[in-house]
């Protein structure tokens, strides 16, 4: 993969403490690829409204009319079939069961290098893998760390699936077929 330089703008470090999904920074990620990339769509399906979000996030969320950004609780299979790719960046998950469902809906995942998802997600197989930019011990003193994802990782990986659509198409079915070959559930 060639690294390509995408402006974005940063994240101030209090976000990474209260966003368990680091959806601001998928935010902040698709917002400055969608700058260069017109027919690229995002679809945020949350529990809460956007309001929740810091001010500079809800300004792109109302602002960029690619981003869709739904709100209800919908029973499995979920939504997932609103997209082609799932961009899965948590900073912590017991089993990750959302990216196991997005994988089975044959969405290829671009997640955090850390466990759960690493153990799901094989880097160029059926997704990418985020580079770690910091680890965090939690003040509960629960036995996993928050890993926060390098933003420039971030971004760099969405692009690249956008800019390569054959490979999305293959990991799609290596997506699907690596949770069919799962056995143990």
């Amino acid at each position: 993969m060639m690294r390509k330089n995408i402006p974005f703008s940063t994240m101030p470090d209090g976000w990474v403490l209260t966003y368990r999904k680091m959806t601001p920074a998928v935010i902040l990620a698709f917002d400055a690829i969608s700058r260069h990339n017109p027919d690229v769509t995002l679809f945020i399906h949350a529990q809460a409204e956007p309001e929740k979000l810091p001010p500079q996030i809800v300004n792109i969320v109302h602002n960029n009319t690619r981003i869709t950004y739904h709100v209800e609780t919908v029973p499995a299979p979920g939504l997932y079939h609103k997209g082609s790719i799932l961009v899965f960046p948590s900073k912590l998950e017991g089993l990750g069961l959302p990216l196991l469902e997005g994988m089975a809906c044959g969405l290829p995942a671009i997640a955090t290098d850390a466990p759960p998802m690493n153990e799901f997600v094989q880097d160029d197989y059926n997704g990418l893998l985020v580079k770690v930019a910091q680890r965090l011990t939690r003040q509960d003193n629960i036995a996993f760390p928050e890993e926060i994802v390098d933003m420039n990782d971030l971004v760099f990986k969405m692009d690249y699936l956008i800019k390569n659509p054959e490979l999305v198409y293959k990991m799609q079915n290596n997506a699907r077929n690596s949770v069919n070959n799962y056995n143990t559930f």
